[in-house]
């Protein structure tokens, strides 16, 4: 049959390599960023430390590659382009210098932590945050966190301000990290393109970041989930309507 020919053998060996070859994670039972602007399910199952191991499969491992990849890349760049260019116009900022001088209570740099050159891995005890920011600049002389998002096209040209769970996950930096403007760089995984958006993290934002935690925390107290389900179908815990539950 088809699978046996030696191309096809070739390939299925080729992705199984990929997946059987991943160093095996252990997630914190900090609350990510990321996840904060998502299902509050998920949040949860994160803090109590019963995470769903979901194998991973080649394409998605391979996803996760390309973006940091073009994240390393695109950090590289803007480094050159601090060198290039007045310190009033734009500045690379190191986080754990910034942080010596305007310290944030609760914010810890993990200084053991090397994963690049250019990304700072940070905890908040007060939130129970954890989390790697991409960069911190000096944007006019204004201090700006920025954080780098690829996509696909189909999403790239979607939207025309930051998504709202990428406006949370900017919170919860902004709370960590005591700055509260935000440069949103989008590059659109297909063609490029590049396009960027300021984000100002008023009072409300906070509000919402800091609700959303504390009524986890209720539920992690309370040793029980939460019973509000998203409707993604990519989430474990919830697998939107109609699916099998947790």
């Amino acid at each position: 049959g088809s699978e046996d020919k030696v191309e096809n053998i070739f390939i299925q060996n080729l992705k199984a390599t990929i997946e059987n070859t991943q160093s095996e994670y252990r997630p914190s039972t900090f609350y990510k960023p990321s996840g904060v602007g998502g299902c509050i399910r998920s949040m949860y199952f994160q803090r109590v430390g019963n995470v769903l191991q979901q194998k991973s499969d080649s394409n998605l491992i391979a996803m996760g590659e390309s973006g940091t990849f073009r994240h390393e890349v695109i950090q590289e760049y803007l480094v050159k382009m601090s060198e290039r260019l007045a310190d009033e116009e734009f500045l690379w900022v190191n986080v754990e210098k910034y942080l010596e001088e305007n310290p944030v209570e609760g914010t810890t740099v993990d200084a053991n932590f090397k994963k690049n050159d250019y990304e700072t891995k940070c905890k908040n005890s007060n939130l129970q945050l954890s989390f790697l920011c991409d960069g911190l600049v000096m944007l006019k002389g204004k201090p700006t966190i920025l954080e780098i998002k690829t996509e696909t096209m189909f999403k790239y040209n979607k939207h025309t301000e930051p998504y709202e769970e990428h406006k949370m996950q900017a919170t919860c930096y902004a709370l960590c990290l005591g700055v509260d403007q935000v440069l949103f760089l989008y590059e659109n995984r297909d063609t490029f393109d590049k396009k960027a958006y300021l984000f100002e993290v008023t009072a409300e934002w906070k509000q919402k970041v800091v609700d959303k935690i504390s009524t986890c925390e209720w539920f992690v107290e309370q040793g029980a989930a939460p019973q509000e389900y998203c409707s993604s179908n990519y989430c474990p815990y919830c697998k939107g309507p109609g699916k099998d539950m947790v």
